[in-house]
């Protein structure tokens, strides 16, 4: 499940050493995750191209309610958070986990993501395949990038 390939961040002044995922147990959890989530991606791009925006969100919270299971999110969580090094071992186990994390003052939203970002984002961004893509949808990202609501603030509105 993990390789003998040490990964580290610091998160709230800790330094975090994890184990990395072996290559099987990325793509399953890549494949996993991405099942789960392509039906609210399309719900995303459904509205990105629609006219009517104005049910996108309650509708890709739905979809999201509807496919990311507690299941997936706990072996996923399960997976990643096993990773972590501690005496030069993977924790593994609930029990390690749990009393790992009591013992040590670390944000695990902040710790997931960067977990997830390091053996699951990489995976996407390292293929050269799928980034051979991106020219073909450059009027998609265009689209897609208009979507986005943006929030612009600027100094001349703060009044004292």
């Amino acid at each position: 499940m993990y390789t003998n390939t040490i990964i580290k961040t610091e998160i709230d002044e800790k330094v975090i050493k994890a184990f990395k995922l072996d290559a099987l147990t990325r793509s399953k959890l890549f494949f996993k995750l991405t099942t789960r989530l392509a039906i609210p991606f399309g719900g995303v791009l459904d509205g990105a191209f629609s006219a009517d925006r104005s049910l996108v969100c309650a509708s890709v919270a739905s979809l999201l309610s509807q496919h990311l299971d507690q299941e997936t999110f706990e072996q996923t969580q399960l997976i990643l958070f096993g990773s972590i090094v501690e005496d030069g071992e993977a924790l593994a186990t609930p029990e390690a986990i749990n009393k790992w994390f009591e013992y040590n003052d670390v944000n695990p939203i902040d710790l997931f993501v960067w977990l997830v970002d390091e053996n699951l984002v990489t995976l996407f961004k390292g293929s050269k395949q799928l980034q051979s893509l991106k020219p073909k949808f450059a009027e998609f990202y265009k689209k897609f990038e208009d979507f986005i609501p943006k929030t612009v603030i600027s100094d001349d509105s703060i009044k004292e």
